[in-house]
């Protein structure tokens, strides 16, 4: 499940929101560049728990809490694979555009598609590795 977009890119949430994303996608890029995977995983958490916040709505925090408790591990993965961070920051960064310009639908489409081609990626990776191809064999998952 995912969170309305509704809060977060319409006009709930407001600039204050808005300029929050901007500072986190802006050390996620740079976590990124860096090749930090740890910083990468914070500035992606935070990322995302601002929108959720962003949406005002009880059941998708809660939701969204519980999901992050059991996605760690791939995070973890994912964010110390060079080919996944760049995807990741591509697809953060257009979210962060919708948002900006209050494209409620278009943020709630990126944003599924996002958590879509995250775990995609990371499934094809770790089944690449059990079978020899390795997390940088450069098949990704293109979303729509």
């Amino acid at each position: 499940m995912l969170p309305d977009a509704g809060g977060a890119a319409g006009t709930g949430g407001g600039a204050g929101l808005r300029q929050q994303l901007e500072r986190i996608h802006a050390a996620f890029v740079d976590a990124c560049g860096r090749n930090d995977g740890t910083d990468a995983i914070t500035q992606d958490n935070l990322f995302h728990d601002a929108i959720v916040r962003g949406a005002h709505n009880e059941y998708v925090e809660e939701f969204s809490h519980t999901m992050i408790l059991h996605i760690q591990r791939i995070k973890y993965h994912y964010f110390h694979c060079d080919r996944l961070r760049k995807i990741s920051v591509s697809q953060h960064g257009e979210i962060l555009q919708t948002i900006q310009a209050r494209d409620s639908a278009r943020a709630k489409e990126l944003m599924r598609s996002h958590w879509l081609c995250s775990m995609e990626n990371s499934l094809r990776d770790v089944a690449g590795m059990i079978h020899g191809a390795g997390a940088e064999s450069g098949q990704d998952v293109l979303t729509k």
